[in-house]
């Protein structure tokens, strides 16, 4: 790369994002509302500091009124043409605020399973517990839906983590029950091979590995969500 190139491509970005604010008679604070982020930050995109993160492009160039390419193809260019592994590196910072909420879902999943291992639990939440779980998933993707609409990146996360999740209702003990409810009294007995089992209900507890996978998918929300795509300084300033 030519001796202040980088430069240019930065200012050449900078320039065209604050022209097309303008242009829309927004305010840095306007702006910034709109994309989620805080207003230091377009102030920094704008005086050449930094760039968004790859997944604001999108959003960012719908609500100036202008083509992707249009605002961003010097962006794109910088990043992922020049075939310098330096020009860009991987970082992660802790989400915040309302990207932290699938953890919050992530803890009322393990809090409704965790409920099963008591076998004392009225019989209706036994006889009704995939329907329970069905509902607990939609409520989830549906808040999802309404607290991350502005954060299209981690609502794609919580949305494919979410259904991941639903994929542990098979890390139940199918094989080995240990507890049986009467479906005429609601009294418990512990199982044998003797009891007729049309007059009780099986009580299905979860496995220890239905926990870990739902720990394993927070994490993996948090790691992804973290994610981000800056500038190397020492690239810049080459």
């Amino acid at each position: 790369m030519e001796p202040g190139t980088a430069f240019r491509m930065e200012q050449s970005f900078s320039e065209r994002l604050k022209r097309y604010r303008k242009e829309r008679n927004l305010t840095q604070q306007q702006l910034a509302d709109a994309l989620g982020v805080s207003n230091k930050s377009v102030f920094r995109w704008e005086s050449g500091g930094g760039y968004p993160d790859v997944p604001l492009l999108v959003p960012l160039a719908r609500v100036l009124g202008v083509g992707v390419t249009a605002l961003t193809v010097t962006l794109l260019h910088r990043r992922f043409a020049t075939g310098a592994p330096e020009g860009a590196v991987l970082g992660w910072h802790m989400p915040r605020g309302r990207a932290l909420l699938p953890l919050f879902g992530f803890a009322l999943l393990v809090g409704f399973w965790a409920m099963y291992l008591w076998p004392k639990l009225p019989l209706v939440l036994w006889q009704r517990q995939g329907w329970l779980f069905a509902g607990l998933l939609a409520a989830l993707a549906l808040g999802y839906g309404l607290a991350l609409k502005r954060k299209p990146l981690e609502l794609l996360l919580a949305w494919l983590t979410l259904t991941m999740s639903g994929g542990v209702w098979w890390l139940r003990q199918l094989d080995h029950v240990a507890w049986v409810q009467s479906l005429s009294s609601g009294k418990l007995f512990e199982w044998n091979s003797g009891l007729n089992m049309e007059k009780y209900l099986p009580l299905i507890q979860p496995l220890p590995a239905l926990f870990a996978v739902l720990a394993a998918l927070a994490a993996i929300y948090l790691l992804a969500a973290g994610l981000t795509l800056r500038e190397n300084k020492q690239s810049s300033e080459a």
